[in-house]
């Protein structure tokens, strides 16, 4: 995602504020509960030279809706069946929804815009939409890809981004003239080059918490910490499994109550916070009216044994590797709660075997775990990697900057923590 949101832009976009701001469009106006007028930025080119106007804007949003669902992520994001677009002038469109939506202009926050170029050779897949599938000159973005590839799948072990010499936004210009991504190495050995030498790697992303103190003792590196990358670590109730307790709100109340979320990121030495919802504070969508569930066991015993449960609850709690530590404090917690866990740690493979409908090895009925702890990026929320964390590496421009990429765009928490190399 860091990648394509480098290369491509998008018409409208959402800040680290999770504020709707103009991008590729300048403007917009509701002329009525289902129509929308969008005034779109005149002087943009494409990496290839092409023009960005409003019938490049209709030729993307025609293959879009060609789609059955062209985001990974979802349906969610599609549009409605019967909306279109109209060409006003050059620099304007109009959209027209056969009924009102509430969430297009955030839909649009998801629409990466191509060349016509890239339309006319490949164009996207069916969950593919701002997949890097190849090389070339492919959107409007500081950047542009010039070796590698990067989908949601699979990533190449080296991917190349040079600046666009002609951006047009100039408060985003490439601060690097040219970014290396290694997806060669493995997390461990990046880290140890990014602490024992110069130059050797720039930046490792994702820093585990337990993880930052060695970085931070280096002479060659520092920790860099940002709060807001809008990543969340939750637990997910098997409701489809035969015979789910978990039905009984009671029993998922229980839950809640029984784990201490403000310990367990203190357990870690972790940089998040609590949230009360999926949504992260910085996030679209975020109701700060709502409160999180405090830990309770005593009231979190008490529903177990009013759900009928007076002996406890055996339950069966799966976790990805990356996130052992947190499912360890977790099932303890639980076990205090009135429940017994047990807990099998699984590398992402198998999670996804046993958690996502589309990989499955058996149907949901038969799956018999009953929590998985997982963490998710909102990927609508998502920050624009060249201004956030390229920025601490240095105050001039580097001609070129050498990071370790990790094979999934998931953090840890709801803060991320990132290993910056020096250059003297």
């Amino acid at each position: 995602m860091s990648i394509a949101l480098n290369v491509f832009d998008r018409l409208i976009e959402l800040d680290a504020d999770g504020k709707l701001v103009p991008r590729l469009a300048t403007g917009w106006r509701w002329l009525d509960e289902s129509t929308l007028a969008v005034t779109l930025r005149q002087g943009v080119k494409f990496h290839n030279g092409e023009d960005f106007d409003a019938a490049i804007v209709k030729l993307n949003w025609e293959a879009y809706a060609r789609l059955q669902q062209p985001h990974m992520l979802g349906e969610f994001l599609n549009f409605k069946s019967g909306s279109r677009l109209e060409i006003i002038d050059p620099y304007t469109v109009r959209f027209h929804f056969p009924k009102p939506d509430g969430a297009p202009l955030v839909k649009r926050s998801a629409l990466h815009i191509a060349s016509q170029q890239f339309h006319t050779e490949r164009g996207w897949g069916e969950k593919q939409w701002g997949m890097l599938n190849r090389p070339g000159p492919r959107g409007t973005g500081p950047y542009q890809i010039v070796e590698g590839f990067s989908t949601f799948e699979k990533r190449s072990d080296r991917i190349v981004l040079e600046a666009h010499p002609h951006y047009w936004d100039a408060s985003r210009l490439p601060r690097l003239h040219r970014i290396v991504f290694d997806n060669a190495l493995s997390h461990r050995d990046a880290l140890e080059l990014v602490k024992s030498g110069e130059g050797l790697i720039d930046m490792v992303s994702e820093v585990r918490p337990a993880e930052t103190l060695s970085v931070a003792r280096s002479p060659f590196a520092k920790v860099v910490t940002r709060r807001g990358t809008l990543v969340t670590v939750f637990g997910r109730f098997n409701m489809r499994k035969a015979g789910s307790p978990w039905h009984d709100v009671r029993l998922r109340q229980a839950i809640n109550l029984g784990v201490n979320r403000e310990e367990l990121i203190r357990d870690i030495k972790g940089q998040g916070v609590v949230i009360s919802a999926l949504a992260a504070e910085e996030g679209f969508g975020f109701d700060p009216a709502l409160t999180p569930y405090p830990f309770d066991p005593d009231k979190a015993r008490h529903l177990l044994r009013e759900a009928g449960y007076s002996e406890g609850l055996m339950i069966s709690l799966i976790a990805p590797e990356a996130l052992q530590t947190q499912a360890i404090s977790i099932s303890m917690m639980l076990e205090q709660a009135g429940f017994t866990v047990d807990l099998q740690v699984l590398d992402d493979v198998a999670i996804q075997r046993q958690t996502r409908l589309s990989d499955g090895d058996q149907p949901a009925k038969q799956q018999t775990w009953d929590i998985t702890i997982q963490s998710a990026l909102d990927q609508l929320n998502f920050p624009r990697f060249c201004s956030t964390a390229f920025s601490p590496l240095t105050a001039r421009t580097i001609e070129s900057a050498s990071c370790r990429s990790s094979d999934s765009s998931m953090s840890r928490s709801s803060a991320s923590s990132i290993a910056s190399g020096s250059r003297r």
